[in-house]
């Protein structure tokens, strides 16, 4: 195990922590695991095992079981009511992330190395590195949700995300997450990296107008 440290051991956040973690790896799969989170012994293997079966994947996740403070977890996972994803089939993520993080945790997300840059996370505003990360990257490939495995969520009243969710002006964080995620996307599809749900070419404006209805 290789353990890596900002200079002068600074906590600079998700998204740069991130980014140090990624110009490091060399594998072919990156999976990400939060400090409070954990996974059962067979959910490497049977991610893997989605991406040999669906080359054209590029992202794998599974089920989240929530826990208690006392380690207690449901005996059901979680299940979305809006933007429920479909399971084992490959399928366009990016129009259910727009509802929501339907994925959940960045612990539960696995993607192909070569499918993604260091410079895919965004950094602000805090607490919604993963969703604006998964929006960016469900507008270039498929996502796959793979039921042979599951991840096991701890969430505490005092956690990072729990006080975020408290914040008056949480709503207008959340938007401003969508907002700096879309146009991350919009300026991608400038490129000649080809962009999968974006078939024409739509107007900002659009995309802008609507932000304040999906929130």
């Amino acid at each position: 195990m290789k353990v890596l440290m900002h200079p002068g051991k600074r906590n600079k956040g998700i998204a740069a922590s991130c980014q140090l973690s990624l110009e490091n790896c060399q594998g072919e799969f990156i999976a990400f695991l939060e400090q409070d989170d954990l996974w059962p012994a067979n959910k490497i293997s049977e991610q893997i095992k989605a991406f040999e079966m669906y080359p054209y994947v590029g992202a794998v996740f599974s089920d989240v079981y929530p826990c208690d403070e006392k380690g207690i977890c449901a005996e059901k996972p979680f299940k979305p009511l809006i933007n429920k994803p479909p399971s084992e089939i490959p399928f366009n993520a990016f129009w259910r992330l727009l509802w929501g993080n339907c994925v959940l945790t960045f612990s539960n997300t696995m993607v192909r190395r070569n499918l993604i840059n260091s410079s895919d996370f965004i950094s602000s505003p805090g607490g919604f590195e993963d969703w604006m990360f998964l929006l960016l990257i469900s507008s270039r490939f498929k996502f796959y949700l793979c039921r042979k495995t599951k991840i096991f969520w701890l969430q505490r009243r005092d956690s990072y995300h729990a006080k975020l969710r408290r914040l008056p002006d949480y709503r207008k964080l959340r938007k401003l997450a969508l907002k700096n995620a879309i146009e991350r996307i919009l300026l991608e599809r400038q490129s000649d990296r080809p962009i999968n749900p974006f078939k024409k070419n739509v107007h900002k404006k659009f995309w802008y107008l609507t932000i304040p209805l999906l929130n």
